[in-house]
């Protein structure tokens, strides 16, 4: 599928801490602080310069994102940066650290994507735990002391109006970018850390009850046959296509972040059971904290062949098809 020496490109979760609680985020449970199967840690430096050598790291470009956390949390940020000494980009919420670290990260020659949604008041409906101003004051601090920075504003009901206003704010203040995406995450129940309801997001008209959803992940189960989307006509790999790979917070190996929620103990009761069951089935040694990163993508050349089955009870795999397929 990808051999070790054509990688070029490295995404890594620094860590799977986070400071937010957007309410579709795998982290939580719409918002209430519940774990359902994933590993709480840092990817610490040693652990960097365990898994990646010098060669590898100049040849590589990477990205700093996770599934499950902000790499901004992990407390070696910068000394990472250093150890890697590449091109690199780091996704972030932007709520996290103060001024004198936002000016040190400027002076690495790194670009940060900040997620802002919306103007204050409206950013803070999904980016629940962190404060427009703080993140605006970062951003500003970072950029004024020769960052590069790309705004990127999720695209939901409550902040479509505003996308042009903050797009005029983004040039005010120097943001070499700005993009909207859709990420899927526009229809929901908003709960707070006390488990009380909060307001709904889009047109969602499901459960609003909390122990629904936890009752769902505790006893529930989600099987194959409960995924209703037909197979695609074929894959376009992000994987091959990018000569990318993910390695997550735990040090563990994966073609793609899609690939990489935790398939070992994440998913009860959710569309990840399925998806990740299969994956389970497929993975060998894989992390790179015990095994040389080589030898931890070796089970990725057994993902092809199940693109040529012609369902997903017969092996082909949901993830592939819902993510690259075509």
């Amino acid at each position: 599928m990808i051999n070790y020496t054509e990688i070029k490109h490295c995404e890594i979760e620094l860590s799977s801490y986070c400071n937010a609680a957007c309410p579709l985020c795998p982290r939580n449970l719409f918002g209430y602080p519940y774990n359902s199967g994933y590993t709480v840690r840092h990817l610490t430096l040693d652990d960097v310069k365990n898994i990646f050598d010098r060669e590898f790291c100049d040849r590589v470009k990477f990205t700093f994102e996770g599934n499950f956390g902000d790499p901004v949390m992990n407390p070696e940020l910068l000394e990472i940066v250093d150890y890697l000494n590449s091109s690199i980009e780091i996704c972030t919420n932007g709520g996290i650290q103060n001024k004198s670290f936002w000016k040190q990260l400027a002076d690495r020659d790194v670009i940060v994507e900040f997620g802002i949604d919306g103007l204050s008041g409206t950013h803070e409906i999904y980016r629940r735990g962190t404060q427009w101003q703080t993140v605006i004051d970062n951003a500003q601090t970072f950029i004024d002391a020769g960052g590069g920075a790309r705004w990127k504003m999720i695209e939901f009901d409550h902040n479509r109006s505003e996308i042009e206003a903050c797009r005029e704010l983004s040039e005010q203040m120097g943001f070499n970018e700005f993009i909207t995406v859709d990420h899927g995450r526009n229809n929901g129940p908003v709960f707070d850390r006390k488990g009380n309801l909060e307001r709904v997001l889009g047109n969602f008209t499901g459960s609003t009850d909390l122990t629904h959803y936890m009752d769902t992940i505790e006893n529930g189960d989600i099987f194959i046959e409960d995924i209703y989307d037909a197979p695609k006509k074929n894959i376009s790999c992000k994987t091959i296509l990018e000569s990318s790979i993910y390695v997550a917070s735990t040090g563990d190996v994966y073609p793609c972040c899609f690939m990489g929620f935790s398939p070992r103990t994440y998913g009860q009761g959710r569309w990840h059971q399925p998806v990740n069951r299969q994956i389970q089935d497929l993975i060998k040694p894989n992390n790179a904290l015990e095994h040389q990163l080589h030898e931890c993508i070796e089970w990725f050349n057994s993902i092809p062949s199940c693109w040529n089955k012609n369902s997903f009870e017969s092996g082909r795999l949901i993830v592939c098809d819902s993510m690259c397929g075509k």
